[in-house]
């Protein structure tokens, strides 16, 4: 039996239909690019209003179909209203990929019920909720899907002043397991956990951590400790959830594919 060439299987979407939260800037906005020209139809999902329509014009305008939906995803019938509206526009949506996430830093004595929720209610629950009515959405329309969340390294080997951040991930590393058991075998749950990674809000947490000082001695610090020398581009960890929701990636769930340059190995 001869196999189908591999430009043919890894990345090729069309036909397909995907929604990204978290799709307005980083590594939401760089796996929506992506898949759009995949040939997928996306729905992009942020919160930020401006910069979400700066993506769905720039794809739209090089003819791909795309669908932008602004709005909040700690609330918790949002995911309905975006699968309904991803629904009207492109039909079944086979692929989700959860991305939307903050990462602020607190030392862990002053934590708060207040940050603490915030954190927790994007990066895990709106995670939970969108893959809840993915699952519903899914079984309703006799798709054989795939859901990715993104994690984070931070999942594994924790962070000083990141106590609600590494417990969000770890939280959503036990949820891709969990429902990569739960929801077989029609649908596959994958996740991503990146290291550091060259995005805006990366540089804009550093800077604040630091009052705007030694932003780059920070990153420097990091890219030492690293064994491939540097952070990972936002299409790099892009690239890799391609691979998971794709057909190439068919026998694969329940996994969490760490992009992290080798860092936890340091």
């Amino acid at each position: 039996m001869t196999p189908n060439p591999v430009s043919d299987v890894h990345f090729n979407f069309s036909g397909r239909s995907a929604i990204v939260t978290g799709a307005a800037a980083g590594i939401g906005k760089a796996i929506a690019i992506r898949l759009a020209h995949a040939g997928a139809s996306v729905c992009l999902v942020d919160i930020d209003h401006d910069k979400l329509n700066t993506v769905a014009q720039s794809l739209g305008d090089q003819n791909h179909q795309v669908l932008s939906i602004y709005g909040d995803l700690r609330n918790w019938d949002f995911a309905d209203q975006v699968f309904e509206r991803a629904y009207d526009a492109f039909g079944p949506i086979d692929t989700l990929v959860n991305c939307a996430g903050i990462f602020p830093a607190s030392p862990f004595a002053e934590i708060t019920a207040d940050f603490w929720d915030k954190i927790h209610d994007l990066n895990l629950k709106a995670a939970m909720r969108m893959s809840q009515v993915a699952c519903a959405h899914m079984n309703e329309h006799n798709i054989s899907g795939t859901i990715v969340n993104i994690a984070s390294i931070n999942a594994f080997r924790g962070k000083a002043r990141h106590a609600a951040y590494s417990a969000s991930k770890a939280g959503l590393v036990s949820l891709t397991r969990t429902l990569a058991l739960e929801l077989a075998p029609s649908i596959r749950v994958n996740a991503i956990a990146p290291g550091p990674v060259d995005t805006e809000g990366a540089v804009a947490a550093a800077a604040e951590k630091t009052e705007g000082r030694e932003a780059e001695r920070i990153k420097e610090n990091y890219i030492e400790k690293i064994p491939l020398q540097r952070f990972a581009s936002p299409d790099e960890i892009a690239i890799a959830a391609m691979f998971l929701a794709s057909q190439s990636a068919n026998y694969i769930t329940g996994t969490t594919l760490v992009a992290d340059g080798g860092l936890t190995l340091s």
